[in-house]
């Protein structure tokens, strides 16, 4: 049947190609269409089916053919050439709705110039065309012989020198592997299976029943790894994958979505700041793609998906917490700051959680880190005392931890923030060890008049001077400084809130206490008189250093006033 015509393939490729990233999508194109072209045919008969990719060098060449329906004259010319349509959405029988569009046939031409279809119908086994349709638009359909040509179809498209290098059968089964999750037929590259699972042994990895699929070692060599994910969790219905905790030092790619078996995107689908650590394999069945397929449409289906994958994620690592408490303190370890975020916005999380959380205990002198839970911290007594930096505020931890206190650092305000609500939720006092410090200073306030007038001539006037009988008696004066954190107002909620006034009871204060039974203090006030220039000169240095020690900010000139009051006294 020759006859030759002309269609405007430029102007549509045009469009194609705003659409597709990959030259060599056709691959992905071609291969669905022979997935629904084999299931007009056999339906559930999965035996029957063949679809082969095969490849050819010098000058590479790809073939994609399946023993599918196959295409009539009419239907070679008018769906796949005209209408731009597949069709397989106006079939009586039912689909398997892979198909959305009807052109991704032409994305061939975004990888060869000229593309050849041959095509023996099963509605009509005795007739069988080839098409050939170039870059420019001409298309030429003629009649083959039958006898020769098998029934179903094959596309052939002899690839652009720049992509020949793509046609090496490991890289075709490669990519494959990477488009497809679970395919209904089998998929073979120059006849040897490519080893994409069907759909019933997709479904038994859901069920548990899968082999290496969905293992933590699956995931590992997926991703690229360098160890193995901490742990790995089957989504709950209506979702159908995986949900994935990234091993130490990862952050967790996109996930990945499959419609239908068929890669979709990577997008951030699930809520930071979990998604820094967790990321999910989801086949979805419903949603709906841009022409591209590479993009989801923002509708209420994706919206859903979103809100289950949050949701889950959530149960999924509060879960955690209560069956396998050795990878939940591994995940803290190795996503502390993510995790305590997370659990600082989710109150479910913190609920799993609880007084079981591991906090920093100070130790003196720079020993190893060691933590302990808040339930048993809590234990001796319904009060922990902490601190936000160990170093700064090195004297008044010491002195917590010389008396018995067990003093714990926070530093980061995330945790601040969940450890006070966990305290909160639990009936546990969280104290700034400056405020439990100066609380009980003034519980234990004594008299040293002489003294504190010497000392106040020393002191800025914004300072408070308080004394008292001090059971760590190894400094004759401590500073404190109660200032207000850089916290923002939260607006709901409430736990936020109570750490914010927490921090905010005090004020922005600072207090210099004074130990009346420290040797330097007697001497002090055993003296008669006005202060003396030594004894001015001995409490500024003494104010000076207890800063110093305290952690409190000192004045660059005032440091150069005392450097040089040394000096005066050293000569």
């Amino acid at each position: 049947m020759p006859g030759a015509q002309q269609l405007d393939v430029a102007g549509f490729l045009r469009t194609v190609r705003g659409m597709f990233r990959d030259d060599l999508v056709c691959l992905r194109e071609l291969v669905q269409n022979s997935l629904e072209a084999v299931h007009q045919a056999f339906g559930e008969r999965t035996v029957e089916a063949q679809i082969d990719v095969r490849t050819h060098s010098g000058p590479a060449v790809l073939e994609v053919y399946d023993n599918g329906i196959g295409m009539t004259a009419d239907e070679l010319r008018t769906k796949l050439t005209v209408r731009f349509q597949t069709g397989w959405a106006r079939e009586q029988q039912a689909t398997l709705g892979i198909g959305q569009f009807g052109f991704g046939f032409y994305s061939v031409f975004l990888a060869c110039d000229k593309v050849t279809v041959t095509s023996r119908s099963r509605r009509d086994p005795n007739r069988a065309h080839r098409l050939v349709l170039d870059l420019d638009g001409h298309l030429d359909l003629a009649k083959v012989d039958p006898a020769g040509t098998p029934l179903g179809t094959t596309v052939r498209v002899p690839l652009r020198p720049d992509l020949a290098a793509r046609a090496a059968p490991e890289l075709v089964a490669s990519s494959l592997q990477a488009t497809f999750l679970h395919t209904p037929y089998q998929v073979t590259v120059n006849g040897r299976a490519v080893g994409i699972p069907d759909r019933r042994h997709w479904q038994a990895s859901l069920e548990g029943k899968h082999g290496s699929l969905g293992t933590p070692a699956w995931f590992q060599e997926r991703y690229g790894w360098s160890s193995l994910p901490l742990t790995v969790v089957r989504l709950e219905e209506p979702l159908r994958g995986w949900l994935v905790v990234t091993p130490a030092g990862q952050v967790a790619p996109g996930v990945e979505v499959y419609r239908r078996g068929i890669a979709a995107t990577k997008q951030e689908l699930i809520p930071p700041p979990l998604n820094y650590f967790l990321t999910a394999l989801v086949d979805a069945h419903d949603l709906a793609l841009r022409p591209d397929r590479e993009s989801l449409v923002d509708d209420t289906a994706l919206a859903d998906l979103k809100t289950a994958l949050a949701s889950q994620s959530v149960k999924a690592v509060a879960a955690l917490r209560r069956s396998q408490p050795a990878v939940f303190e591994e995940l803290l370890q190795a996503h502390r700051p993510f995790l305590v975020e997370a659990m600082g916005q989710h109150r479910e999380l913190r609920q799993a959680v609880g007084p079981s959380y591991a906090v920093q205990l100070y130790r003196p002198g720079g020993a190893e880190e060691e933590r302990q839970t808040i339930d048993e911290l809590a234990d001796r007594s319904q009060r922990i005392v902490w601190v936000a930096d160990g170093r700064r505020q090195q004297v008044l931890a010491d002195r917590a931890y010389h008396l018995g206190q067990a003093p714990v650092v926070l530093s980061d305000e995330r945790e601040q923030t969940l450890v006070a609500a966990i305290c909160a939720d639990h009936g546990i006092q969280l104290v700034d060890a400056a405020k439990a410090y100066l609380n009980e200073m003034r519980r234990r306030q004594a008299s040293a008049p002489r003294a504190e007038r010497v000392f106040r001539q020393v002191l800025p006037d914004d300072c408070d001077l308080l004394t008292c009988q001090d059971q760590d008696g190894r400094f004759p004066l401590k500073v404190v400084n109660l200032r207000p954190q850089d916290l923002p107002r939260p607006q709901e909620d409430r736990f936020l809130q109570l750490l914010y006034l927490m921090m905010r009871e005090a004020g922005s204060k600072s207090f210099a206490v004074i130990h009346a039974d420290h040797p330097l203090v007697t001497e002090l006030e055993a003296g008669q008189g006005p202060p003396t220039k030594r004894e001015l000169r001995l409490a500024k240095t003494v104010f000076f250093v207890a800063r110093l020690a305290c952690g409190v900010p000192i004045a660059v000139d005032e440091a150069s006033d005392v450097y040089q009051l040394l000096l005066d006294h050293l000569h």
